[in-house]
This record gives C-alpha cells, sequence and structure tokens, in this order.
C-alpha cells in the first residue's frame, strides 16, 4: 500500500509544491489543493479531522473518481473537483484555473465533524508554480459556526422584537447616538398620526413640544452616556398636525453595530391625566375621609366604570397603586351575585333615596374571589362627584368561618345522629355477647371442672390411671376454654374503648415491660440489644400491651435457643414512627405470614410453644385504632422480626 509521501512524489510536479504541502499540512485552517489535472495534491490535517477523511484516501484522486456526499444541501453527488460547496465552485472553475480568478463563499455543510455538520467560509484561488504559471486551485476552509449562529440569533430576535413591537399599541423606537429615529412601530399611526416612514431619519426631539426638550436629552444622554434605564418620563407630545397629547417615556441602552443608541417606548396616558384631575378635584373634597377610612371607598360612573379607587380599596383587592381606574367592576363581580348587584345598581340610579347593602364576591388582583359587604350612595347630581359613591369593608375571613360554621354544623349534627346509633347499636350488641360469653358459656364449663375435681377427690380408688389421665384432660380442657372465652372479652373490648392519647416515653416503657419478664428469664441467656426510641403520641395502657405481647412473644419463641438476641429499634419518616422488634427464634414461614394477625391462628404447635393464638391479634387491633398498620417477616429458625407504624 502506497503512503503518503510515496503518493505526493507521483502527483507533485515540483519540489516547491511538496515543501509547500507540508507547510500547509500543518495549518490551522482545512485546506486542499488540486492540480490542472483534477487531481487532489494536497489535503491537510485539519481538512483530515473536518471531514473525518484522512489524506491518504484522498491524495492522488481525480476525476469522478470519488463521491463527496456532504456538500452544499447535502445531496450525495460525484464530483470533478473537491470543494466544499462543489456546484458553486465548479462553476467557477475556468475562472480559478484558466483566468487566475479567486472565488469565496460561504455555505452549511452537514455531513462534517462525523455529520453534526458545520458553517464554513471557503475561499477557492489560482496555485501557481514558481514560475507564475498556474498549475491548479488551491482552498481554504474556515469553521465559522459559532459567528454564523450568532448571527442567525440575531436575526431570530430582530424577527421576534419586530413583531411583537408591531403588535403593541405603545409607539416602539430606535434612535441612533444623536437621537435620529431609524425604527418606528405601526403604532405612530395612532399616536402620531402619520406612517413609520415618516418619523425614521427625523430627530425624536421634533416630535415634542419646545418646554420637554431638555428633559428628554437629559433622558437619552443617561441612556446612551451611562447606559441607564429611564422609565415613566412625562412628555407633551407633538402629532404630525400639531395637536398635543401626554406621552409616558420609557428609554434604556440599545446597542447597534458599533454604536450605542436607544429603545423608546411611548405610552399615550393623556386619558389617565385627565382622569386624575378630575380625582385631584373630587380629594379635595373628601381627602380627610379618604385618607382616614379603614374601608374601600370608589366612585363609579353611571355607566358603570370607575373613576375612583382609593388607596386602601386597591390594597384590600391587592392592585398596584398604578391600577387602571378604567376596569369594569361588572367583570370582577362574581357570576353568581352579579344579578343582584346589578339590580340594586338600576334601583339606586332610579331612586337617589335607596341605599342598599350588599354582601357579594369580588375578584382580586390574582384572581380570588374575596366577600366583600359594599353600601352605595347615589352622588350622580352632585356636579363636584357625579357618581355612585360605594364604601366597602373585607369580610371575607367572617363569611368564610360562617359559611364554615353552619356546614359544620350540619355535618356535626349527622355525624353525631350517626355516631349516636351505631355507638347505641354496638354496644347493645357487646352488652349481649358479653353476657352471654360470662354466663351461658362459663358457666357450664365451671361446672364441668368442679364435677371433675369432686371426682377426682372423692372416687379414684375405683378409676383406672388412664380414666383419671381422661378425666383431667377433661378439666384441662375446661380451662383452655375458659381461657379462650377471657381472651375473646378481652379482645372485644378493644375496638370500644375510647383512646386517650397522651405523650409516650417509647425507651422508658420498654425497659419496664424487659424488666416485668425478669423472673421469667432470669435463667435463661438473652441478649437484648435497644436503640434510643422516639416519643410518640397514643393510648398508653394500649401502647403497654402491644410491646408486652411482642417482647413475650419474642422470649417464648427464643425459648429452645442456648443464647437469645432480641433487637429492639425504631426509624422516622414524615407520616409516622415504625417500631421493630426482631429476634433468633423458631421464626415462621412467609407462606402464612398472614394468618398471623387473626385471632386463634397458630403457625407453630401448642405443644411446642404454649398459648392460644390471640396476642398478635390484638397488638394488630390496638395498632390498627392509632391509624397504624402491622407487618412482620420471618424464616423457619433464622428469627422473625414483627413491625407496627404509629402515625405522628
Amino acid at each position: 500500500m502506497k503512503t503518503k509521501s510515496d503518493i505526493r512524489k507521483e502527483t507533485a510536479p515540483a519540489q516547491t509544491e511538496i515543501q509547500l504541502s507540508d507547510i500547509i499540512d500543518f495549518l490551522p485552517n482545512a485546506t486542499l489543493a488540486i492540480d490542472n489535472e483534477k487531481r487532489i495534491i494536497i489535503w491537510n490535517k485539519a481538512i483530515a479531522n473536518m471531514t473525518g477523511i484522512p489524506a491518504e484516501q484522498m491524495i492522488g484522486k481525480g476525476g469522478y473518481a470519488y463521491t463527496i456526499p456532504f456538500y452544499g444541501e447535502a445531496r450525495p453527488q460525484l464530483m470533478d473537483m473537491v470543494f466544499l460547496d462543489s456546484d458553486e465552485i465548479a462553476l467557477h472553475y475556468p475562472n480559478i484555473i484558466r483566468e487566475g480568478n479567486t472565488f469565496i463563499t460561504e455555505v452549511f455543510c452537514n455531513a462534517l465533524y462525523d455529520n453534526k455538520g458545520a458553517w464554513v467560509f471557503a475561499k477557492a484561488s489560482p496555485l501557481h508554480d514558481q514560475s507564475g504559471n498556474i498549475i491548479g486551485a488551491i482552498e481554504s476552509i474556515r469553521d465559522i459556526t459559532e459567528s454564523k449562529l450568532a448571527e442567525i440569533s440575531l436575526a431570530e430576535s430582530e424577527k421576534k422584537f419586530r413583531t411583537i413591537a408591531e403588535q403593541t399599541s405603545d409607539l416602539i423606537a430606535i434612535t441612533d447616538a444623536a437621537g435620529c429615529i431609524t425604527y418606528a412601530s405601526s403604532a405612530s399611526r395612532t399616536l402620531f398620526a402619520c406612517e413609520p416612514s415618516e418619523m425614521c431619519g427625523r430627530l425624536f426631539m421634533e416630535f415634542l413640544s419646545e418646554n420637554d426638550i431638555p428633559k428628554a436629552m437629559e433622558a437619552f444622554r443617561r441612556t446612551i452616556e451611562l447606559g441607564s434605564e429611564v422609565k415613566n418620563i412625562e412628555l407633551t407630545m407633538k402629532r404630525k398636525d400639531d395637536s398635543l397629547f401626554i406621552g409616558e417615556l420609557t428609554a434604556s441602552n440599545f446597542h447597534s453595530g458599533r454604536e450605542n443608541g436607544s429603545l423608546v417606548t411611548i405610552h399615550d396616558i393623556t386619558e389617565r391625566k385627565q382622569t386624575e384631575q378630575e380625582v385631584q378635584k373630587i380629594a379635595q373634597h373628601y381627602q380627610a375621609i379618604i385618607e382616614k377610612a379603614p374601608d374601600g371607598f370608589v366612585l363609579l360612573s353611571k355607566e358603570g366604570t370607575f373613576k375612583y379607587i382609593s388607596p386602601a380599596a386597591k390594597k384590600m383587592f391587592g392592585f398596584d397603586a398604578s391600577a387602571d381606574l378604567t376596569m369594569n367592576p361588572a367583570e370582577h363581580t362574581h357570576p353568581d351575585d352579579l344579578h343582584m348587584v346589578l339590580s340594586d345598581l338600576t334601583k339606586i340610579i332610579e331612586d337617589p333615596a335607596y341605599i342598599p347593602t350588599l354582601q357579594y364576591r369580588y375578584q382580586d388582583a390574582i384572581g380570588n374571589w374575596r366577600w366583600i359587604e359594599s353600601t352605595m350612595s347615589n352622588l350622580l347630581s352632585d356636579p363636584s362627584v357625579e357618581s355612585l359613591v360605594i364604601n366597602f369593608r373585607d369580610i371575607h375571613e367572617r363569611k368564610l368561618a360562617e359559611n364554615e360554621i353552619i356546614l359544620l354544623n350540619k355535618e356535626l349534627d349527622q355525624r353525631v345522629k350517626q355516631r349516636t346509633a351505631e355507638l347505641e347499636a354496638s354496644n347493645r350488641e357487646l352488652e349481649s355477647f358479653s353476657y352471654s360469653v360470662s354466663h351461658d358459656l362459663k358457666a357450664p364449663l365451671r361446672h364441668i371442672r368442679g364435677f371433675i375435681d369432686l371426682v377426682l377427690e372423692n372416687e379414684t380408688t375405683g378409676l383406672t390411671e388412664e380414666k383419671i389421665g381422661f378425666l383431667k384432660t377433661i378439666s384441662h380442657s375446661a380451662t383452655d376454654m375458659g381461657q379462650l372465652i377471657d381472651a375473646i372479652l378481652s379482645f372485644s373490648r378493644l375496638s370500644q374503648a375510647p383512646l386517650r392519647k397522651t405523650l409516650i416515653h417509647s425507651s422508658d416503657m420498654v425497659k419496664e415491660v424487659v424488666n416485668f419478664f425478669g423472673t421469667e428469664i432470669q435463667n435463661r441467656k438473652i441478649n437484648f440489644n435497644i436503640d434510643s426510641l422516639p416519643d410518640i403520641h397514643g393510648d398508653e395502657e394500649l401502647i403497654r400491651q402491644v410491646w408486652t405481647n411482642l417482647i413475650s412473644n419474642a422470649i417464648k419463641y427464643t425459648g429452645k435457643k442456648p443464647e437469645a438476641t432480641i433487637e429492639i429499634g425504631s426509624k422516622e419518616s414524615n407520616t409516622g414512627t415504625t417500631f421493630h422488634i426482631r429476634d433468633n427464634g423458631a421464626g415462621f414461614n412467609m407462606k402464612y405470614a398472614e394468618k398471623l394477625f387473626r385471632v386463634f391462628q397458630r403457625l407453630h404447635k401448642s405443644r411446642d410453644f404454649e398459648g392460644i393464638g390471640i396476642g398478635l391479634a390484638n397488638v394488630n387491633r390496638i395498632v390498627s385504632r392509632h391509624g397504624g398498620q402491622c407487618q412482620a417477616e420471618g424464616e423457619p429458625e433464622k428469627g422473625a422480626t414483627f413491625y407496627f407504624t404509629i402515625p405522628n
């Protein structure tokens, strides 16, 4: 395979060109050259990196031997010249090679840089030998993506600016450093009675009254020289027909090309100023009352629009001090209340003696509905006022409280009735159940145990050992049955007794329960690992029973271990506290885990571990009454872990 050096030796017309190509190989710009036979003689490292094609694949290629898939609009095509914009440069090939002209272009190449694409600046020029003869063409390519994208972004920004500017009712204009208008929006037609083109090229000062020119010049100086933004400058503006209006100017520094200018906005405030003057006249009569009154105060025109809104009223509804006074109050009145309000407004206009007081909902500045109480007075006939006078106070919180109390009372009455009926029925059932259990079930058991005890005490001489064993078994079974009945009564009472929640110091309670079993475990080797436990709120007596049952279980089911380990800990979260007790005892098969918290469900034989199967059911009932839940994990002969959660 030929090396890059071999190919150059075969294709280079002279030693000078070979030396030149070696130098070009290290230029930062992508560079390539062809000879008069259209064969590539230079393909430097920069263009190899840009295209992803090494020089070894390009040097010596000519005619239609190579396909370049990344030029122009990324149209794969055969080239007779390997230039970035092949269509354009191919057309200029005679001018470059034969006439010695230079061709320059900018183009986006889609497949450069691993098909990511780039904007490039390409310059193609004739290639001369030492005698000045044209021996080919050379092209230099520079990546201009960053500057091109900035140019495109600027054009997009200008397009957006013009779109927004042409849609606003305010005049938006751009001036140069001398104050000459270079751009004016279409609002010039309504504000200045002239076309935008008539404003462009003229000094901004030409559209001002003479008295306001110094004020405007100072504003422009601050924006151009100091880069400051000026806001809300009131100026008397002059239209094309020399009529005047009051405009509010906002200006900021605007950089265009190499010089600074100003971006100017003009807002027509003539109507607002006239309204303010009218308000000032009214305020002279009522200023003392308005300033001291905590209630809101408004003047409403006969047409139903605001002529004045007091500071207290604006503050009450969250409106800015410069809130528009021309808004229609009907648009801010709740639809359900609007008919009532409009009806009373009609009455007060027809009958000035009518002074209604209304409660209705009004929309504040952020769209919330607030209850207000208003009193209306007709002063349309007073030349100094000529308005409906409405004063009002905010009763929103009071109204919400009243409505909530009414709703709560209704719900409470219903709940009390329903709950009372449920409790009465439940208590009757419990009383009947308890009576039946205590008398109808336990009495026969007492008789059985009593008579068997009499037989065993007085008639054992005539009985065999087997028969005596039968009688003892019956007596023990009766005793067990009594214990089961007592457990059922205890379980049923757990759902009836009211919870008495207090602050429980969990660590102290667990230590007390462990100490309670001290005598029972004094001859056993048990390691208790108890973490510091958080305090909770709950029924102290019932939570103590939970710990007693769980610790008792852990002690019982580790009874066959020569050395038992019982761990007690907790984990807190935003919703509550989860406690756990873990042992290394008999464990259980997770297949039957759902039976653990059911009444009289046992996963171990009674001969292995005594008990009647109600302790965990009691635990689950107590935790459920506190709004929590229980879980368990275990594995046969590898211990078990019980969890219970008490909500915050």
